[in-house]
Protein backbone atom coordinates (compact mmCIF):
# COMPACT_ATOMS: atom_id res chain seq x y z
CA UNK A 1 0.00 0.00 0.00
CA UNK A 2 2.81 2.38 0.90
CA UNK A 3 4.68 1.53 -2.30
CA UNK A 4 1.54 2.03 -4.35
CA UNK A 5 0.99 5.39 -2.74
CA UNK A 6 4.54 6.46 -3.46
CA UNK A 7 4.21 5.44 -7.10
CA UNK A 8 1.00 7.45 -7.41
CA UNK A 9 2.67 10.51 -5.94
CA UNK A 10 5.63 10.05 -8.27
CA UNK A 11 3.36 9.79 -11.29
CA UNK A 12 1.51 12.92 -10.26
CA UNK A 13 4.77 14.82 -9.79
CA UNK A 14 6.18 13.64 -13.11
CA UNK A 15 2.91 14.31 -14.89
CA UNK A 16 2.69 17.79 -13.39
CA UNK A 17 6.27 18.53 -14.38
CA UNK A 18 5.69 17.42 -17.96
CA UNK A 19 2.54 19.53 -18.15
CA UNK A 20 4.40 22.52 -16.72
CA UNK A 21 7.27 22.13 -19.18
CA UNK A 22 4.83 21.81 -22.09
CA UNK A 23 3.01 24.99 -21.06
CA UNK A 24 6.32 26.80 -20.69
CA UNK A 25 7.47 25.71 -24.15
CA UNK A 26 4.15 26.81 -25.65
CA UNK A 27 4.45 30.22 -24.00
CA UNK A 28 8.02 30.63 -25.22
CA UNK A 29 6.87 29.83 -28.75
CA UNK A 30 4.06 32.38 -28.50
CA UNK A 31 6.54 35.00 -27.30
CA UNK A 32 8.76 34.25 -30.29
CA UNK A 33 5.80 34.77 -32.64
CA UNK A 34 4.97 38.05 -30.89
CA UNK A 35 8.55 39.29 -31.26
CA UNK A 36 8.56 38.27 -34.92
CA UNK A 37 5.33 40.22 -35.41
CA UNK A 38 6.79 43.37 -33.87
CA UNK A 39 9.88 43.07 -36.07
CA UNK A 40 7.77 42.55 -39.21
CA UNK A 41 5.66 45.61 -38.37
CA UNK A 42 8.77 47.72 -37.83
CA UNK A 43 9.92 46.67 -41.31
CA UNK A 44 6.58 47.60 -42.85
CA UNK A 45 5.44 44.02 -43.42
CA UNK A 46 2.03 44.43 -41.82
CA UNK A 47 0.50 41.31 -43.35
CA UNK A 48 3.37 39.23 -41.99
CA UNK A 49 3.05 40.97 -38.63
CA UNK A 50 -0.66 40.18 -38.38
CA UNK A 51 -0.02 36.52 -39.23
CA UNK A 52 2.67 36.31 -36.54
CA UNK A 53 0.46 38.00 -33.96
CA UNK A 54 -2.34 35.54 -34.73
CA UNK A 55 0.11 32.70 -34.10
CA UNK A 56 1.17 34.36 -30.85
CA UNK A 57 -2.42 34.55 -29.68
CA UNK A 58 -2.80 30.83 -30.30
CA UNK A 59 -5.88 29.50 -28.54
CA UNK A 60 -6.35 32.48 -26.23
CA UNK A 61 -9.82 32.42 -24.74
CA UNK A 62 -12.10 35.28 -23.81
CA UNK A 63 -10.11 36.03 -20.67
CA UNK A 64 -7.22 38.17 -21.83
CA UNK A 65 -4.04 38.51 -19.83
CA UNK A 66 -1.30 41.10 -20.21
CA UNK A 67 0.44 39.12 -22.94
CA UNK A 68 -2.72 38.73 -25.02
CA UNK A 69 -3.74 42.38 -24.71
CA UNK A 70 -0.28 43.54 -25.79
CA UNK A 71 -0.37 41.24 -28.80
CA UNK A 72 -3.89 42.37 -29.72
CA UNK A 73 -2.87 46.01 -29.46
CA UNK A 74 0.09 45.42 -31.77
CA UNK A 75 -2.17 43.53 -34.18
CA UNK A 76 -4.71 46.37 -34.21
CA UNK A 77 -1.97 48.88 -35.06
CA UNK A 78 -0.69 46.64 -37.86
CA UNK A 79 -4.22 46.21 -39.25
CA UNK A 80 -4.72 49.98 -39.16
CA UNK A 81 -1.45 50.68 -40.96
CA UNK A 82 -2.29 48.02 -43.52
CA UNK A 83 -5.47 49.96 -44.23
CA UNK A 84 -7.81 47.26 -42.96
CA UNK A 85 -9.73 49.62 -40.71
CA UNK A 86 -12.66 47.25 -40.25
CA UNK A 87 -10.38 44.50 -38.90
CA UNK A 88 -8.53 47.00 -36.72
CA UNK A 89 -11.84 48.26 -35.32
CA UNK A 90 -12.89 44.70 -34.47
CA UNK A 91 -9.60 44.19 -32.60
CA UNK A 92 -9.92 47.47 -30.70
CA UNK A 93 -13.48 46.55 -29.75
CA UNK A 94 -12.24 43.20 -28.44
CA UNK A 95 -9.73 45.07 -26.31
CA UNK A 96 -12.42 47.45 -25.11
CA UNK A 97 -14.47 44.47 -23.91
CA UNK A 98 -11.65 43.69 -21.49
CA UNK A 99 -11.17 47.34 -20.45
CA UNK A 100 -13.78 49.77 -21.74
CA UNK A 101 -12.22 52.72 -19.92
CA UNK A 102 -8.81 52.31 -21.57
CA UNK A 103 -8.29 55.55 -23.49
CA UNK A 104 -5.71 54.06 -25.86
CA UNK A 105 -8.19 51.43 -27.03
CA UNK A 106 -10.94 54.02 -27.46
CA UNK A 107 -8.63 56.30 -29.43
CA UNK A 108 -7.75 53.45 -31.78
CA UNK A 109 -11.42 52.61 -32.27
CA UNK A 110 -12.27 56.28 -32.87
CA UNK A 111 -9.61 56.61 -35.58
CA UNK A 112 -10.88 53.46 -37.28
CA UNK A 113 -14.45 54.74 -37.17
CA UNK A 114 -13.33 58.07 -38.61
CA UNK A 115 -11.56 56.27 -41.44
CA UNK A 116 -14.83 54.57 -42.35
CA UNK A 117 -16.81 57.82 -42.12
CA UNK A 118 -18.69 56.81 -38.96
CA UNK A 119 -18.01 60.19 -37.38
CA UNK A 120 -20.87 60.32 -34.90
CA UNK A 121 -19.97 56.91 -33.51
CA UNK A 122 -16.35 58.04 -33.28
CA UNK A 123 -17.33 61.21 -31.40
CA UNK A 124 -19.42 59.16 -28.98
CA UNK A 125 -16.20 57.57 -27.67
CA UNK A 126 -15.24 60.98 -26.22
CA UNK A 127 -11.64 60.92 -27.42
CA UNK A 128 -9.75 62.82 -30.14
CA UNK A 129 -12.80 65.02 -30.82
CA UNK A 130 -10.74 67.83 -32.35
CA UNK A 131 -9.09 65.39 -34.76
CA UNK A 132 -12.42 63.90 -35.76
CA UNK A 133 -13.98 67.30 -36.38
CA UNK A 134 -10.93 68.24 -38.44
CA UNK A 135 -11.47 65.16 -40.61
CA UNK A 136 -15.12 66.12 -40.98
CA UNK A 137 -14.04 69.59 -42.04
CA UNK A 138 -11.62 68.19 -44.62
CA UNK A 139 -14.37 65.99 -46.07
CA UNK A 140 -16.73 68.97 -46.21
CA UNK A 141 -14.11 71.09 -48.02
CA UNK A 142 -13.60 68.33 -50.57
CA UNK A 143 -17.38 68.17 -51.06
CA UNK A 144 -17.55 71.95 -51.61
CA UNK A 145 -19.43 72.55 -48.35
CA UNK A 146 -17.20 75.34 -47.06
CA UNK A 147 -19.54 76.89 -44.49
CA UNK A 148 -20.20 73.45 -43.04
CA UNK A 149 -16.44 72.88 -42.88
CA UNK A 150 -15.96 76.13 -40.96
CA UNK A 151 -18.64 74.99 -38.51
CA UNK A 152 -16.79 71.73 -37.91
CA UNK A 153 -13.55 73.65 -37.39
CA UNK A 154 -15.21 75.83 -34.76
CA UNK A 155 -16.56 72.74 -33.00
CA UNK A 156 -13.15 71.09 -33.13
CA UNK A 157 -11.60 74.07 -31.38
CA UNK A 158 -14.15 73.89 -28.56
CA UNK A 159 -12.44 70.80 -27.11
CA UNK A 160 -9.49 70.86 -24.77
CA UNK A 161 -7.71 68.32 -26.99
CA UNK A 162 -5.34 70.47 -29.05
CA UNK A 163 -3.74 67.67 -31.06
CA UNK A 164 -5.44 68.88 -34.24
CA UNK A 165 -4.93 72.62 -33.67
CA UNK A 166 -2.49 73.04 -36.56
CA UNK A 167 -4.63 71.02 -38.97
CA UNK A 168 -7.73 72.99 -37.96
CA UNK A 169 -5.91 76.28 -38.60
CA UNK A 170 -4.75 75.09 -42.01
CA UNK A 171 -8.19 73.86 -43.07
CA UNK A 172 -9.79 77.10 -41.93
CA UNK A 173 -7.51 79.05 -44.26
CA UNK A 174 -8.25 76.61 -47.09
CA UNK A 175 -12.02 76.91 -46.55
CA UNK A 176 -11.89 80.71 -46.82
CA UNK A 177 -9.72 80.47 -49.92
CA UNK A 178 -12.27 78.09 -51.47
CA UNK A 179 -14.98 80.61 -50.58
CA UNK A 180 -12.95 83.09 -52.67
CA UNK A 181 -12.36 85.40 -49.71
CA UNK A 182 -8.70 85.73 -50.60
CA UNK A 183 -7.95 88.58 -48.18
CA UNK A 184 -9.15 86.57 -45.18
CA UNK A 185 -7.43 83.43 -46.45
CA UNK A 186 -4.15 85.34 -46.82
CA UNK A 187 -4.43 86.71 -43.31
CA UNK A 188 -5.08 83.20 -41.94
CA UNK A 189 -2.19 81.65 -43.87
CA UNK A 190 0.18 84.39 -42.70
CA UNK A 191 -0.90 83.76 -39.11
CA UNK A 192 -0.47 80.03 -39.72
CA UNK A 193 3.08 80.56 -41.07
CA UNK A 194 3.99 82.69 -38.04
CA UNK A 195 2.74 79.99 -35.66
CA UNK A 196 3.97 76.84 -37.36
CA UNK A 197 6.48 77.90 -40.00
CA UNK A 198 5.95 78.01 -43.75
CA UNK A 199 6.43 74.63 -45.39
CA UNK A 200 6.36 74.21 -49.17
CA UNK A 201 2.58 73.95 -49.35
CA UNK A 202 2.07 77.04 -47.19
CA UNK A 203 4.58 79.01 -49.23
CA UNK A 204 2.69 78.16 -52.43
CA UNK A 205 -0.59 79.24 -50.85
CA UNK A 206 0.90 82.51 -49.67
CA UNK A 207 2.41 83.24 -53.09
CA UNK A 208 -0.91 82.54 -54.82
CA UNK A 209 -2.97 84.62 -52.40
CA UNK A 210 -0.56 87.57 -52.57
CA UNK A 211 -0.91 87.49 -56.34
CA UNK A 212 -4.67 87.65 -55.98
CA UNK A 213 -4.28 90.61 -53.64
CA UNK A 214 -2.06 92.28 -56.19
CA UNK A 215 -4.83 91.91 -58.74
CA UNK A 216 -7.24 93.63 -56.36
CA UNK A 217 -9.21 90.45 -55.76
Amino acid sequence: MILGGLLLVLLLVVGGSIFGITRWLQMEERKEYAEAGVLAAENGDYEGAIAAFDQALGTAGKRLGTFETNVLLNRAEAEYKLGDHTAALDTYRLLMESDEENELYREGAALCLAETGAYQEALALNVLQSQIYNRMAADAIEAGQYDEALGYIEQGRSYADSSAAQALDFNEAVAWEKKADFAKALDLFETYADKYGADEVTQRELAFLRTRQGNGQ
